[in-house]
């Protein structure tokens, strides 16, 4: 006696489905740069690293690449990157040394590269 009960691979499709349409109903707030991971976190009732690969997964889902994310970011806040102080880039952006290190090197290649 058959019963019309889904298969595992119906509901794994099912459920890759919905969190797929999850991630690009969030997309604004998941990859948010005025928002910390932490604050997402919360906003979402996850943690922080089920956040990191929520991102990942839908950076993926978008072909967003790597590299042209933190380009566009440092183009945007050129200002600032060149104006205010580590700390103050920290405090402001809520981001790590490491972050602000890298963003300034991104900087530098950029305009090594226009002259």
């Amino acid at each position: 006696m058959e019963q019309n009960l889904p298969t595992t691979a119906e509901k794994l499709k099912q459920k890759s489905a919905e969190r797929k349409q999850w991630l690009l109903d969030n997309q604004h707030a998941l990859l948010s740069h005025d928002l910390t991971i932490k604050e997402i976190s919360q906003k979402f009732n996850l943690t922080q690293s089920q956040i990191k690969w929520a991102r990942i997964d839908l950076k993926k889902l978008l072909n967003i690449p790597k590299k042209p994310l933190a380009i566009v970011w440092v183009r945007a806040h050129q200002a600032d990157l060149e104006q205010l102080s580590h700390v103050e880039l920290q405090n402001k952006y809520q981001m790590t040394q490491g972050q602000v290190r890298h963003a300034l090197r991104v900087l530098k290649k950029l305009k090594q590269n226009e002259t």
